[in-house]
Parts: structure tokens; C-alpha cells; sequence
């Protein structure tokens, strides 16, 4: 079954901060990943990052002591299968 699941998804500038993002986020426990920029956002470039709204503040941070730029820090509704939301809200 499908449920309507929120994520944070952070936007970038250009490819090279998606990839850098990408390096620095994947060693996060259960991290989240890159994803095509949703059509609800405007971002410099193509790639985004999806991940846990409860990681925010963590991944701001880090992004900002890498200084990484970013195009914004949104809120997006996904249609996920729901064994996998029960995952993410249980660790």
C-alpha cells in the first residue's frame, strides 16, 4: 500500500554541490539520496536531496561546514510504499 509520506528535500545550485552533498550525506545513518528535482521546486540544477525531515538541522550543518550552497530546504509530499515510512519512523 501507498501513503502520502512529507520529506525534506534540499535543492542545489549546480551539479557539483549535488555531488558533494551526495558524498558527505550518504555516510549518514539510513541516509536518504539524490533524486531528480521535483516539478513543485525551481533549482539551478537537475539533482536533489530526499531525506528524513528529522535530519534537517543535521544536514544543514553539515552542508554548511562543507560549504556546500544549497537553492532552498523544502517540504514535499511522496507517494511511498508504507513498509518503508514505518522503517524511517521507527529508528
Amino acid at each position: 500500500m501507498r501513503i502520502s509520506v512529507k520529506r525534506l528535500v534540499v535543492a542545489f545550485p549546480s551539479t557539483a554541490d549535488a555531488m558533494a552533498a551526495d558524498s558527505i550525506l550518504s555516510g549518514l545513518p539510513h541516509p536518504g539520496r539524490l533524486i531528480p528535482v521535483p516539478r513543485t521546486i525551481s533549482a539551478g540544477c537537475g539533482y536533489a536531496w530526499k531525506d528524513d525531515l528529522q535530519k534537517k538541522e543535521t544536514i544543514q550543518k553539515l552542508l554548511a561546514d562543507a560549504d556546500i550552497e544549497t537553492d532552498g530546504f523544502h517540504e514535499c509530499d511522496f507517494m511511498e510504499r508504507e513498509e518503508a515510512s514505518e522503517h524511517e519512523t521507527n529508528t
